[in-house]
């Protein structure tokens, strides 16, 4: 019963995170969507979490930010052709 309950918690915690994050990055466009806030949200955990690993795992190995932010605008670019 306790497992039940702890996943319950643990995914409405990581709801809010998801929704927070959006919050602090942006919207991206997608206003009041929640489903659409809430997939944005777990780009942008996932984002963190791999950086965070990268950086952990090779302090030297993340690319810096601009870097960063090109090659999303690379993908937003072959998404949208």
């Amino acid at each position: 019963m306790f497992e039940v309950f702890a996943m319950t918690t643990v995914r409405s915690a990581s709801r809010e995170a998801r929704l927070a994050l959006v919050d602090l990055f942006g919207d991206g466009g997608v206003g009041d969507d929640k489903p659409r806030r809430l997939a944005l949200g777990a780009l942008y955990q996932a984002m963190l979490a791999g950086t965070a690993a990268q950086w952990l795992a090779d302090p030297d190995s993340p690319p810096p930010a601009p870097d960063m932010v090109a090659a999303l605008r690379a993908i937003g670019t072959s998404l949208t052709t």
